[in-house]
């Protein structure tokens, strides 16, 4: 048995697959189209302010297209800008897990971890992001500002070094570095003098000098202190001794304590703060002071309550 095919047979079967896979191919290819459309639409809407909008148009796409990852890291940055940060933790990680090589995605994971205070998760994700883009300005810039914000400027400027060993003039970086010179310096003196002057001449200046030596430590600040004062034709001096101490990234407290044998000054000083931190930028104190006087002895104890 013997089957032929002539050549217009085999030309009209060509054509008709052809046909039939440019049948196939087009509705993909409109719909991606369209998809870029919206989005563009929606990244301009966002730009322009109008977030609801955008999120909407978003939302559109990516109901016909999950896999659409500009749509849903613009998403995530939407809600990252309205502080709806779980919203935000959810749609970028659905990106990450899917391209954990979009610095777009990064970019946004880390401003989320920065942006709420989560200091040690924002150190993970620039050192994560940081396989993929080694030494990226925007990434190293981060986690120095996260070392920061985790008190440890040693940390932060180590890594702002590199920062700069790239990019000498970054604005950012030499600004954050010039934050950091008084938390580096360990060691510090300082001394004052001020005189105040009255009208009335049968007042003599009054006249305040104090020398002091504080020094950094693991969790804290120790400072010394000399002071010498002037008034009423009295003169004196005092020793003081204060201490600031880190307990936590929440609370930190302040003692205080100081001698003197001259009139001028209490003979003996004691006091103590217990500082909280709040959300908002509000704190808590309570604490008292203690001042005995040579000619009697007063003392209280009183809370403390401020609002920073």
């Amino acid at each position: 048995m013997h089957c032929s095919i002539s050549k217009s047979g085999i030309l009209n079967l060509s054509l008709c697959l052809i046909f039939y896979a440019l049948v196939s191919i087009h509705p993909i290819k409109a719909q991606r189209i369209n998809a870029d459309s919206l989005f563009i639409n929606a990244r301009q809407a966002a730009n322009a302010g109008d977030k609801t909008g955008a999120i909407t148009t978003c939302e559109r796409i990516l109901s016909s297209n999950p896999g659409y990852q500009d749509a849903r890291i613009l998403l995530s940055r939407i809600y990252l800008w309205d502080k709806k940060y779980d919203l935000a933790e959810s749609n970028i990680n659905t990106v990450i897990e899917a391209n954990p090589k979009s610095f777009d995605a990064w970019d946004d994971k880390t401003d989320l971890s920065l942006w709420q205070g989560n200091y040690a998760s924002c150190l993970r994700d620039c050192d994560a992001a940081l396989t993929y883009f080694h030494d990226n300005k925007a990434l190293l810039l981060k986690k120095a500002r996260a070392y920061d914000g985790l008190k440890k400027p040693e940390m932060a400027n180590e890594t702002l070094n590199t920062l700069l060993y790239i990019d000498p003039q970054n604005a950012d970086g030499l600004k954050l570095l010039k934050s950091l010179q008084d938390q580096l310096k360990k060691n510090r003196l300082s001394f004052s003098y001020s005189s105040d002057y009255f009208q009335s001449r049968a007042l003599e200046p009054w006249r305040t000098i104090y020398l002091q030596y504080s020094r950094k430590i693991p969790i804290g600040t120790l400072v010394g202190r000399f002071n010498y004062a002037k008034r009423f034709g009295i003169e004196g001096v005092q020793g003081e001794a204060d201490a600031y101490l880190k307990i936590s990234n929440w609370n930190y407290g302040y003692l205080n304590v100081g001698y003197s044998n001259q009139s001028i000054f209490p003979r003996f000083r004691l006091g103590g703060e217990f500082y909280q931190k709040l959300p908002s930028a509000f704190e808590a104190s309570v604490g008292f002071r203690y001042i005995d006087y040579k000619t009697h002895t007063p003392w209280f104890t009183r809370p403390i309550w401020t609002n920073i």
